[in-house]
C-alpha cells in the first residue's frame, strides 16, 4: 500500500510526499477566494468549484516511513508525541 504525506499550512497544501512512484494524488481545495475565475486549475466537481493540485513533489520512502513511524498509528505507542 502506498503511503502519502501531505504537509499543510494555513489550509494550503505545501508539499506532497510519497514512499513510491506508483501513486496518484489529487488535492481539491475548496477555498478559492482570491483566485481568478479563468485560472486553469479551477475545476467543477459535484456542483462545487475547486482549485486542483496534482502529483507528488518528492518520492522519499525513508522520510515518509519516518513520518508514519513518529506520528502515525496509535499515540499510546508513540512516547515522543506530545499529547494535548
Amino acid at each position: 500500500m502506498a503511503k502519502v504525506v501531505i504537509f499543510m499550512e494555513g489550509g494550503i497544501a505545501q508539499s506532497v510526499l510519497a514512499d513510491g512512484e506508483d501513486v496518484e494524488v489529487i488535492i481539491l481545495d475548496g477555498d478559492i477566494d482570491g483566485i481568478e475565475d479563468d485560472n486553469p486549475r479551477l475545476k467543477k466537481f459535484e456542483d462545487d468549484t475547486y482549485y486542483v493540485a496534482e502529483g507528488v513533489d518528492l518520492v522519499d520512502p525513508e522520510y515518509v516511513n519516518e513520518v508514519f513511524r513518529v506520528v502515525g498509528g496509535d499515540p499510546e505507542l508513540q512516547p515522543n508525541i506530545t499529547k494535548g
